[in-house]
């Protein structure tokens, strides 16, 4: 997983190591968040700790500062794990609560996790129950909780366990997916449905610009399902700050949101407007992302606020990336921006992680890419200090002759005895 400048790999054996940025107990190493960023060294990387999580705990997965254990405990940290009923902060040191002192986040009697998302930094999270409902919390400013109010939940006493509502999807729904932003959710539930809630600054894609879950009558079981087409429905999702992403059912990518023009393309448009905040603008209006001939996605996913961009994976195991390009996040050897029409489709070139390698797993951070790749370990590209390569943070996939095969492996994984499994 990546959140900021700050990237974590989970190993075969359960066990978490993370890189980067440290500067609110992001790596969670209670080590007073000194250095700042770790990871400058090739003996930093090859000597990183574990991330301390607790005697005989298993990462299955994380999202942001989180992490979900095996059986379905969820552990957060930094300042901002909004999870603890208190304000906090945890793993920079100052307090020493990490490992067996981080408590589980309380989510109520008997409710587990099977699946988690986190709005970027994690101010604002999201679990999947193993009953398959909807539990959110954190930051809620715009109702991206979807509660109907704008109520922090996770700091107040209170706020937590059997106190936190489930979201409400409607009579009798179950949720499949769930992805966040630092503003927003949306949600895919059983019967296939696509609905986001939050800020609607720029569009959450229903033609207006309110915001929708900050209210008890624009609670996600009151507003509509998104049209993304007719016959069409979205099989997996990533939500930035203001934009969304879905794959659809027959292989499409389509966006919509925050257009921030050619300096933030995500959106890969030849306009300026937002899409999805008038009438008119979805639907079979709103055109796929133009991939190329003959790519087919399975899954999309997209930065964070600031510079973003954006990936698609092919069910073959290639991606194309596109949006902002300021530290070669989108891995071409350049500094070019992509998404207007002259450097998509076609002219969009497949980014080349290695002779032979394919792509199992992506992972998006502020200006840096990360990929797990065919033979278990990971590259990463664009912005250093979330690159991993222990190279006092150089910049890789900027120049040419930077990717494919001249691209190393991260230390932190290449060194390990065990394969990374899950690149969060």
């Amino acid at each position: 997983m990546t959140w900021g400048h700050t990237t974590f790999a989970v190993f075969p054996d359960g066990s978490m190591k993370g890189w980067g940025q440290n500067m609110r107990g992001d790596l969670g190493l209670n080590n007073n968040n000194n250095p700042v960023n770790v990871g400058a060294t090739i003996e930093e990387m090859e000597n990183l700790p574990f991330t301390p999580l607790g005697t005989n705990e298993k990462v299955i997965t994380g999202a942001g500062p989180c992490a979900l254990l095996e059986g379905g405990n969820v552990k957060c940290w930094s300042i901002q794990a909004f999870s603890y009923e208190d304000t906090l902060a945890r793993g920079n040191g100052l307090e020493f609560d990490m490992g067996d002192l981080l408590p589980y986040v309380n989510f109520g009697v008997g409710v587990k996790a099977k699946a988690i998302a986190s709005g970027g930094s994690g101010s604002n999270n999201c679990i999947i129950t193993f009953t398959d409902q909807l539990k959110c919390w954190g930051s809620n400013v715009n109702g991206q909780l979807g509660l109907g109010d704008t109520l922090i939940r996770g700091r107040a006493v209170g706020t937590m366990g059997d106190n936190l509502p489930y979201v409400n999807l409607g009579d009798g729904r179950t949720v499949k997916m769930v992805s966040c932003g630092y503003y927003s959710c949306c949600a895919i539930d059983d019967i296939n449905q696509l609905k986001c809630w939050g800020r609607g600054l720029f569009g959450l894609g229903y033609g207006n610009t309110d915001n929708l879950g900050d209210t008890n009558t624009t609670t996600p079981n009151l507003i509509p399902a998104i049209d993304l087409g007719t016959g069409r429905y979205a099989t997996y999702l990533s939500v930035l700050s203001t934009q969304m992403c879905a794959v659809l059912d027959n292989g499409w990518v389509k966006c919509w949101g925050k257009n921030s023009g050619v300096n933030n393309n995500v959106l890969a448009v030849d306009h300026l407007d937002h899409i999805g905040d008038t009438p008119g603008e979805m639907g079979d209006n709103l055109l796929p992302i133009n991939l190329g001939t003959g790519f087919v996605a399975q899954k999309v996913d997209c930065g964070m606020q600031g510079a973003a961009h954006c990936c698609a994976t092919s069910t073959e195991s290639k991606i194309k990336c596109w949006g902002a390009n300021n530290w070669g996040q989108l891995g071409y050897g350049d500094l070019v921006n992509r998404g207007d029409s002259a450097t998509m489709g076609d002219n969009l070139p497949y980014v080349d992680v290695g002779t032979g390698l394919t792509v199992r797993k992506m992972t998006l951070g502020i200006q840096h890419t990360c990929a797990l790749l065919s033979n278990h370990q990971v590259k990463c590209w664009g912005r250093g200090v979330g690159s991993g390569h222990g190279d006092n943070f150089l910049t890789w996939g900027d120049e040419p002759n930077e990717m494919g095969d001249n691209l190393p492996f991260t230390v932190a994984i290449t060194s390990n005895s065990s394969s990374c499994i899950s690149l969060n």
